[in-house]
């Protein structure tokens, strides 16, 4: 992945990159589409959440589902690197410091094509940190069918530009 972003104009992330006072209550920024494969399903499943609707094609047909489903965290996962892709993307990287109202609203399948829509909820300059602030992120996931699948408040520190211009 490294610094380059999936933008049609090959727009590299670190060019786009939004500092904490960049940031507006009420922004909206849209991700590219992500598609999601069955064999990615099985494999992140079976290295972080061996539960056999995730892993076992079969087992999963016979379950309320009718077929393998993703894992919860990773269709966090894939919005992540929905939200990193972004022009939301944040400076120095999003150092996470926590995840409210983490709901997952439907199951991700394979096939499924999910896109990403991050509203910034919350500022607040950091107390601890200064130059430094947090960023409340709405994320919301859907699927080709416009289904939400993903709904969560992300709370990230970001630095201000102030601070970024001392250290470059």
């Amino acid at each position: 992945m490294g610094t380059h972003s999936n933008r049609r104009d090959g727009t590299s992330l670190m060019a786009l990159a939004q500092y904490f006072d960049d940031f507006d209550v009420g922004q909206v920024f849209q991700s590219a589409e992500y598609q999601i494969t069955g064999e990615e399903i099985a494999a992140f499943a079976r290295q972080y959440d061996p539960q056999p609707m995730h892993t076992d094609t079969d087992f999963a047909r016979r379950t309320e589902f009718g077929g393998l489903i993703a894992s919860g965290f990773h269709t966090a996962a894939v919005t992540m690197r929905l939200f990193v892709m972004s022009d939301a993307s944040t400076a120095q990287g999003t150092l996470g410091v926590g995840i409210d109202r983490l709901r997952w609203r439907a199951p991700v399948r394979s096939g499924d094509r999910l896109r990403a829509m991050f509203t910034i909820e919350t500022l607040a300059p950091s107390r601890r940190r200064p130059g430094w602030g947090t960023v409340g992120t709405h994320a919301r996931a859907r699927n080709q069918n416009n289904v939400e699948v993903f709904d969560a408040l992300m709370l990230a520190l970001v630095p201000g530009r102030d601070w970024a211009a001392t250290r470059g």
